[in-house]
C-alpha cells in the first residue's frame, strides 16, 4: 500500500542525496526545499519510505515540483504518485524532461500541459578557443567599484572608454557542481553579439571555478534562446507544467 506523508526536511534530506547522485545535469529546483519554499513529503510503500517529494508553497502553491523513488520502488510510481496528489492536495505538477521519474508522473495524471522554460548545457567534449569574443572593442573583466550597467559579477566593457555594454554571473544554490548563468545587455548595445560573446565568456570563468555550466531561459524568450544557441550552449531539456486531472487519481 503507497502512502505519502509530510515530513520535516531533514527525514528526506539523504534521499536527495541519492537523487542528486543519479542526475547528471543541473536540477533547476534543487534549492526549493532547503529554503522551506515547498513542503517536503516521505513516500511509503508498506510501511517503508522509499522516496520523497516536494509541494511548492511558495511562488507556485500547490503544484509538485519534485519527486524521487529509490530504483526498487520505481515500478510503483503512479501508486505512490497518486498517493501525494491526494495527501497533499495538489493542484498542477511541473517536471523537467530530462528527470523521466517526475515526467512520467506529469504525463500520467496532468492535462493542459505546457513549455515554461527551455534548459541548456554544456555541448559534448566542448572546447573553447583562447579568444572567444567577436568584437575587438570590448574586453572581459570582472566587476570593479563605480561600475554601471546591467547587474552581475562580471562586465563586457569598452576598450575605449571602460562602458559596460553587458554583464551577469553564474548561480550556484544548484546540485553541485552545475551552476546557472545569467546575463543581461544593456539595451542600446544590443543586437551587436555582446550577448553570446558574454555567454562563452561566462562558461570559461564558471569552469575555471571548478563548475558546470548550465542556463534556461524562458520558452517564449526567443532572443535569449538565440544568444545562449549563439555562446555556444546546447538544449537539453524543458520545464513542462500541467493541471492535475482527478479523473486520473481513480484507478
Amino acid at each position: 500500500m503507497a502512502r505519502a506523508r509530510s515530513v520535516a526536511f531533514a527525514d528526506i534530506d539523504h534521499l536527495r542525496s541519492r537523487h542528486r547522485a543519479e542526475a547528471d545535469f543541473q536540477i533547476v529546483r534543487d534549492s526549493i526545499l532547503p529554503r522551506g519554499l515547498a513542503e517536503p513529503f516521505a513516500l511509503e510503500l508498506d510501511g517503508e519510505v522509499v522516496g520523497y517529494a516536494g509541494v511548492w508553497t511558495e511562488h507556485f502553491p500547490g503544484r509538485v515540483m519534485e519527486f524521487y523513488l529509490v530504483p526498487e520502488a520505481r515500478s510503483h510510481r503512479h501508486d505512490c504518485s497518486r498517493a501525494l496528489l491526494e495527501a497533499s492536495g495538489a493542484v498542477e505538477i511541473e517536471a523537467q524532461t530530462n528527470l523521466p521519474l517526475l515526467h512520467s508522473v506529469l504525463r500520467r495524471f496532468s492535462t493542459d500541459v505546457r513549455v515554461e522554460n527551455i534548459l541548456f548545457a554544456e555541448p559534448p567534449r566542448a572546447e573553447d578557443p583562447l579568444s572567444t569574443l567577436s568584437s575587438p572593442h570590448v574586453h572581459f573583466r570582472s566587476r570593479q567599484p563605480g561600475d554601471d550597467g546591467p547587474p552581475g559579477d562580471w562586465v563586457l566593457a569598452r576598450r575605449d572608454d571602460g562602458a559596460i555594454v553587458a554583464a551577469g554571473g553564474f548561480l550556484q544554490h544548484y546540485n553541485p557542481p552545475y551552476c546557472d548563468l545569467f546575463m543581461e545587455v544593456a539595451p542600446e548595445e544590443r543586437r551587436r553579439g555582446y550577448g553570446s560573446d558574454l555567454v562563452r565568456e561566462l562558461r570559461k570563468a564558471s569552469k575555471d571555478a571548478g563548475l558546470i555550466p548550465a542556463a534556461r531561459c524562458d520558452a517564449d524568450n526567443e532572443a535569449s534562446r538565440r544568444t545562449l544557441f549563439r555562446g555556444g550552449m546546447v538544449e537539453c531539456g524543458r520545464i513542462v507544467a500541467g493541471r492535475v486531472d482527478l479523473r486520473n487519481l481513480v484507478g
